[in-house]
């Protein structure tokens, strides 16, 4: 018994200075001047012009402005998307190849009332799909690829924007 009530003394001393840390969660709501999650709301994003960028968007649409919020709009998020496919591995004596496709992304986010850049970055993401040789499997894989690449990409902006918020 006495045993227990030491090493819970001595867990109790030893947890105690991490009470005033200055962790946060990045999508928390105590903060003095607003939230992060309210801060990605006013993000606007403008229309793409490719398909990947369309993708990007769509993701980032999902994630920043959730259906129901209509929080005004204080920034614009443009984003300049670009993808390459290439063989990876291929095989002589099959059909069968391995190919990668690498989308990069540019990424600016302009405060809409100066016009002003006030963040911005790259990010890119690798991901790779088989060809065998049949046109319809081969679109649907490459396509898959595409999305599944839009979806990290988007992500790492969503991130990278909400840390923004959350340090500013």
């Amino acid at each position: 018994m006495l045993r227990a009530l030491a090493a819970a003394c001595l867990m109790l001393m030893a947890v105690s200075p991490l009470g005033g840390c200055a962790m946060r969660p990045l999508y928390g709501t105590a903060s003095a001047d607003g939230s992060v999650p309210e801060a990605l709301e006013s993000v606007t994003i403008p229309e793409a012009d490719s398909r990947l960028g369309q993708l990007i968007r769509n993701e980032l649409i999902s994630g920043l402005r959730p259906a129901g919020s209509g929080a005004p709009d204080r920034y614009v998020l443009v984003i300049n998307s670009r993808s390459r496919d290439e063989n990876a591995v291929e095989e002589e004596d099959s059909h069968i190849a391995r190919r990668t496709v690498r989308v990069n992304a540019a990424f600016v986010l302009k405060d809409i009332a100066s016009g002003k850049p006030v963040f911005q970055g790259k990010t890119f993401s690798v991901v790779s799909y088989d060809r065998t040789g049949q046109s319809f499997a081969d679109l649907q894989a490459y396509n898959n690829a595409i999305e599944r690449a839009a979806k990290v990409v988007s992500t790492d902006i969503r991130t990278r924007v909400a840390a923004y918020f959350a340090t500013n």
